[in-house]
């Protein structure tokens, strides 16, 4: 019996030196998973920022059955659809004021420094003003029937309305 509990004792002091559990695997360097996205600059409208809408990146984590491979094959037409698609949460064909925050807000919720880093908030609320305003924006300029959201042919024609910047992609960033 003092065998038997020395033995546990043991296992309970060499368990946490051995084990890393199973989101850290012995034996393997942990990875840095902070990646970056196009970060809107300005309070324009989310139709009228291409680079944002073209984030492929963004696309492939919020859709997960979308490769790169597959999303570099997409026109842009293709890829605001899908863009469109992954924020309607409700999947009522119409993007609301919430949906469209959700979807400019991904692109810094990965990025936020460590908290040992900067204790600061003050960075993510100016973000989180700056997204606020281009939502605003969008509802403004795009929300042409005037329900509160901006529905897909709404979408569509604010989109073939701003014909000046539609080529540029975003592909995979390191």
């Amino acid at each position: 019996m003092l065998v038997n509990a020395y033995f546990i004792l043991l296992l309970n002091w060499l368990s946490p030196c051995t084990g890393r559990g199973p989101h850290h695997p012995h034996g393997q360097h942990v990875v840095d998973h902070k990646h970056h996205h196009y970060k809107p600059i300005s309070s324009e409208s989310l139709t009228s920022d291409t680079k944002l809408l073209h984030d492929t990146k963004h696309l492939e984590e919020d859709t997960k059955s979308l490769t790169a491979e597959a999303l570099a094959k997409m026109t842009p037409e293709e890829l605001e659809f899908h863009y469109f698609s992954s924020h309607d949460y409700d999947k009522n064909s119409k993007l609301d004021g919430l949906e469209m925050l959700k979807a400019v807000y991904h692109t810094i919720e990965h990025s936020f420094p460590e908290p040992a880093e900067d204790d600061s908030i003050e960075p993510a609320a100016a973000d989180m003003d700056t997204f606020i305003a281009i939502v605003d924006r969008t509802l403004q300029t795009d929300d042409t029937d005037g329900d509160g959201y901006v529905s897909y042919s709404e979408y569509r024609a604010a989109r073939i309305n701003n014909t000046d910047d539609r080529t540029p992609r975003i592909l995979n960033s390191p």
